[in-house]
């Protein structure tokens, strides 16, 4: 019960990290910074907890429903906003971020976001001082799935290009969550090492590993110890650490342990990757030959 406790402590506060997207500031705020709009989600019958400022709702399978959320101008001219949804994926430096591009999702994630969620119209424009509701259709599998769902929508209007021809996007996001049960989605506790090698990274020699969390499930705050030894071997080589390490649901990291100025030496190689939690331990390594 105890570590029960603790873990409803600890989601509550990574999902108000993860998902606290300004959705509504004060006009005056909006137009000193050259922002003319603000967001409100309106959340759905389905909500999970209405306390949170974002999306965290039920779906059953293959049942459509549709979320609304407010869009005002507080400018004193038209706007044309665009609105999209992106998936959560995770990031070499240990952070949950979002994008549109699916080949960053990882294969076991089913049915992301961006494919079951989608406004019923993806522009829209709003008169001076106006608010505006617009819909987002949510249409869950016909099958089953456990976990969660991450995603955001983003609401962005592009500005007029200036007479140096640059352009300005202003954007907010809401961070949406879907669940069938309702149920704790931060307690994943499995992690695989996939692959190793060295890898030239934007001009730079690494050692790259390649991580997965496989569940619909997040892996949070994790203290991450990863080095590069010679098979069979515990001195370490080269080494890179990094603290309060998350994976968003079903997704994979390509971690990267600098390897310095000096050239890739022949040989076989052990990346180890060893990271825990309150809750979890893991301990990974990879054997892998530079030619």
């Amino acid at each position: 019960m105890k570590k029960k406790n603790n873990i409803i402590k600890k989601v509550c506060l990574v999902i108000i990290l993860l998902f606290s997207f300004v959705t509504s500031v004060d006009a005056a705020d909006d137009k000193k910074h050259g922002i003319g709009f603000e967001i409100r989600p309106i959340l759905p019958q389905t909500q999970i907890d209405n306390s949170l400022g974002y999306y965290y709702f039920e779906t059953k399978p293959g049942v459509k429903q549709e979320i609304e959320l407010s869009v005002l101008n507080v400018q004193d001219k038209d706007i044309t906003v665009e609105i999209f949804v992106e998936n959560a994926i995770s990031t070499k430096t240990g952070s949950i971020d979002y994008t549109t591009n699916l080949e960053k999702v990882h294969d076991s994630l089913k049915n992301p976001m961006s494919e079951i969620l989608a406004p019923t119209e993806k522009v829209v424009t709003v008169k001076p001082e106006e608010e505006k509701i617009v819909f987002l259709e949510i249409n869950p599998p016909a099958e089953t799935y456990e976990g969660a769902k991450m995603g955001r929508v983003i609401v962005k209007e592009k500005t007029e290009e200036s007479s140096v021809g640059v352009s300005q996007e202003y954007q907010y996001g809401i961070g949406v969550i879907t669940s069938e049960s309702g149920d704790l989605f931060n307690d994943g506790d499995i992690l695989k090492l996939e692959d190793a090698k060295a890898f030239v990274s934007n001009g730079s020699k690494v050692i790259q590993g390649e991580l997965v969390n496989p569940l619909p499930k997040t892996i949070e705050d994790l203290e991450v110890r990863a080095f590069v030894t010679k098979k069979g071997d515990s001195k370490k080589l080269k080494e890179k650490n990094i603290d309060n390490f998350s994976f968003a649901p079903n997704s994979k990291v390509l971690y990267e342990i600098p390897w310095g100025l000096t050239n890739f030496e022949t040989g076989e190689y052990t990346f180890n990757f060893k990271a825990s939690n309150d809750f979890e331990r893991f301990d990974l390594t990879k054997d892998f030959k530079i030619r």
